[in-house]
């Protein structure tokens, strides 16, 4: 995958120099579209980059699912933190929160805990409460990237997205031309499931940079896959070494 490879550490750097973009990789399921993402996350490894990452799922029925996981995984890393290190990263939040922290509580544990002292912001009726609700997702989610050398906003999966974070996305990916964030995302495109995949990429449009598809491995790459996990590309040798 060195072609497929090089786009996304192209696509880093430019997120790095501020022209934060959308790279989208496509593929049957088993291709190895999460494995090249994670490829382009280990070269961030002993820098100030940061990573939120969700995964969307089959028969998911809440609403905001993957980006209520988004936020909570990583609110859950920083209450993990040493408490010199966890206070940093808290104020990092509460700035990214900015007046509004009383409405983002409400998507996450792990928020709830980090912002309990903030002040409760009243509810509006219920169609501009949703609408201020994914307005201010999307501004905290691009917000949070500020004082980071790069962040990446992973999501596998996205022909199952639900249409409220499909929203919120929608908004998030039109705020960060002029931030370091890249923005990666996994799609099937199989039969059942470039409907759905194709419509992510009409709701975000231009702002999708970069679309990779991952077709199936040559045999080449095959063996240097084996290779690179049990030292040989023998096959035959790997299967007699289990019996």
């Amino acid at each position: 995958r060195e072609k497929e490879m090089a786009v996304l550490l192209e696509g880093l750097e430019r997120a790095k120099s501020g022209r934060g973009h959308v790279l989208q990789i496509e593929g049957e399921g088993g291709c190895g579209k999460s494995r090249l993402c994670h490829e382009v996350i280990s070269q961030l490894v002993g820098s100030s980059a940061l990573l939120l990452r969700g995964k969307c799922q089959k028969a998911e029925t809440l609403p905001l699912g993957v980006v209520r996981e988004l936020i909570d995984d990583y609110a859950l890393r920083v209450l993990g933190l040493p408490e010199r290190e966890r206070e940093v990263e808290i104020a990092k939040i509460k700035t990214a929160c900015d007046s509004m922290g009383g409405v983002l509580r409400r998507l996450s544990r792990g928020l709830e805990t980090i912002l309990k002292d903030v002040p409760e912001v009243g509810v509006l009726e219920a169609a501009n409460e949703r609408d201020r609700l994914y307005r201010v997702t999307g501004e905290f989610l691009n917000r949070l990237s500020q004082p980071h050398e790069v962040m990446i906003v992973l999501i596998d999966d996205i022909q199952w997205l639900d249409s409220a974070s499909l929203e919120v996305l929608r908004r998030f990916a039109g705020m960060i031309t002029n931030s370091k964030i890249l923005f990666l995302t996994t799609s099937r495109n199989d039969t059942d499931n470039i409907g759905a995949m194709n419509n992510f990429v009409s709701q975000v449009g231009e702002r999708i940079v970069s679309r990779v598809t991952l077709g199936p491995l040559s045999n080449l790459d095959i063996k240097q896959y084996v290779f690179a996990f049990l030292g040989t590309d023998d096959v035959d040798e790997v299967g007699d070494s289990y019996h």
